[in-house]
C-alpha cells in the first residue's frame, strides 16, 4: 500500500499558520469587546470594528494577502497609540495605564504574528491554492 502524498492542508507549517491566524483574530476581537465593556468605546463603534475585522478575517482565511497587511498595520497602529497613551498617563490616578500598556503589548504581539510568521504566510499560499484549485460552478 503505498502512502499518500502530503496535502498543504497536513503541512504541521500550514496547521501553525492557521492556529496563529485564528490566536490573532480571536485575541483582536476579544480586545475590542473588552475595551468597550471598560467604557474605551461605543457599542456601535464595537459592532463596527467587529464587522470590519470579520470582513479581514474571511479575507485573511481566503488567502488574500492584503488582508493580513491591513490588519497588521492598523493592529500595529493601535499598539503605538495605546503604548502612547500608557506613557502620558503613567503619573495619573487609577490603573488605566495598565490597561493601555497591556493593550500595547497584545496589539504588538499581534501585528508581528501577521507581519513576521512564516507558518502565517505559509497558511495563507495553501488557502490562496485550493482556492484557485477549486473550480468555480
Amino acid at each position: 500500500m503505498q502512502a499518500k502524498p502530503e496535502t498543504p492542508a497536513g503541512d504541521p507549517t500550514v496547521t501553525r499558520g492557521r492556529q496563529q491566524a485564528i490566536a490573532v483574530l480571536v485575541t483582536l476581537g476579544g480586545s475590542i469587546v473588552v475595551v468597550t465593556f471598560l467604557g474605551g468605546s461605543t457599542l456601535a463603534a464595537m459592532l463596527v470594528q467587529l464587522v470590519v475585522l470579520v470582513l479581514l478575517g474571511v479575507q485573511l482565511f481566503r488567502g488574500v494577502g492584503w488582508a493580513r497587511w491591513v490588519i497588521a498595520a492598523m493592529t500595529g497602529l493601535g499598539a503605538l497609540g495605546n503604548g502612547y497613551v500608557a506613557a502620558t498617563s503613567l503619573g495619573a490616578d487609577g490603573i488605566g495605564w495598565i490597561v493601555n500598556v497591556a493593550l500595547a503589548v497584545i496589539y504588538a504581539w499581534c501585528a508581528f504574528m501577521l507581519a513576521m510568521s512564516s507558518a502565517v504566510v505559509a497558511f495563507m499560499g495553501a488557502q490562496r491554492a485550493a482556492r484557485e484549485a477549486t473550480p468555480l460552478p
